[in-house]
């Protein structure tokens, strides 16, 4: 899968004359500052809220990648000699400066075209892309979903309809299959309770934009029922906090009622006792913490991060418990649990 990475790009840069965002997901966005890298310079258009998650997750997995690369060649592990990451913090940087805001719902001209970002409910800025073609192609409409958001959402606001298109581009992590009628408070609460008797730690792998959100709302909303115990959460991620900032930036983007100037205690991005952790020896420092707590960190899929050290630490134990709460790629260790 990393290998894929280093490939020649599929086409030749300056054939590019522009690039269209959906959403802000490492895995839709983390190759730009590859892009850079390799010599591309023009402009980049994502919706106003998908920029600002952009200043947030491409200079974290920059450095990310350089510190994977610099781990590689102190314990000498790597194939390649030296080991080199994907790309810098510098090009993250210069990746953000090619960013074009635009708004919802309002066509934008572009190159020949004209392209509309349509909310997707799957994340804050999350946009189904509608392009219509001037032209040879007049009048022609290709409609990309990105990554859709569900219709029953307690979080998001549902994925607007768009009436035509000549060419639709489908996103198809779950195309082939239906999502579960399962209860998400019910098989929740069961796992909080079960760490409350045991004395256990939840480890909930979890990607630090959008889906951690979600899980400290479900959380707060059971605890608020008293369906489950006041644990400890630490949310052990640099990002988590600056992202759930954004969410009440960007309160037109989904359904909670927050805003910057509310009440912490009151906000339903945060459980009764949240604890955001930024420092590295602090994170170390929960290695040591007895349960129950519920400690959620990044990757939500295993790939990196530190919830790898978390497990290094807890998987032994049969008190503690490791609850997934997204999609699983093919490839991630994730996927291999």
């Amino acid at each position: 899968m990393e290998a894929l990475n280093w490939l020649p790009f599929a086409a030749p840069l300056d054939e590019l004359s522009g690039i269209l965002l959906t959403h802000a997901h490492i895995d839709h966005v983390g190759y730009l500052p590859r892009l850079v890298s390799l010599g591309y310079r023009r402009p980049v258009y994502a919706t106003e809220a998908t920029c600002a998650l952009l200043k947030l997750v491409l200079p974290d997995s920059a450095r990310l990648q350089e510190q994977d690369a610099a781990y590689a060649n102190k314990r000498g592990y790597s194939r390649h000699k030296p080991a080199l990451p994907l790309c810098t913090s510098a090009d993250a940087e210069q990746a953000l400066e090619l960013l074009h805001p635009v708004p919802f719902d309002r066509p934008t001209p572009m190159n020949g075209l004209s392209a509309t970002w349509r909310p997707a409910g799957h994340l804050l800025g999350s946009a189904i892309l509608e392009v219509k073609f001037d032209g040879r192609a007049s009048g022609r409409r290709l409609v990309v979903s990105g990554d859709l958001g569900r219709y029953n959402s307690e979080v998001m606001k549902p994925p607007a309809t768009v009436a035509a298109a000549d060419v639709l581009l489908v996103e198809s992590t779950y195309g082939d299959r239906s999502h579960a009628d399962d209860s998400i408070a019910a098989g929740l609460a069961e796992v909080l309770n079960r760490a409350a008797n045991t004395k256990g730690i939840v480890l909930i792998p979890a990607f630090a934009v959008g889906r951690t959100q979600q899980v400290l709302y479900h959380i707060r909303k059971l605890q608020e029922a008293r369906l489950a115990p006041d644990l400890p959460v630490y949310i052990d991620s640099p990002m988590a906090v600056d992202a759930s900032d954004l969410y009440c930036k960007f309160g037109d983007d989904h359904n909670l009622n927050v805003n910057l100037l509310m009440d912490h205690n009151a906000c339903p991005l945060r459980c009764r006792d949240t604890h955001f952790v930024r420092d590295v020896a602090d994170s170390k420092a929960l290695n040591r913490m007895p349960g129950p707590a519920v400690i959620i960190s990044a990757s939500g899929m295993l790939s990196g991060g530190r919830i790898l050290h978390h497990l290094k630490w807890r998987l032994p134990d049969a008190r503690n418990a490791v609850l997934f709460v997204g999609y699983q790629a093919k490839g991630t260790r994730g996927r291999a649990c």
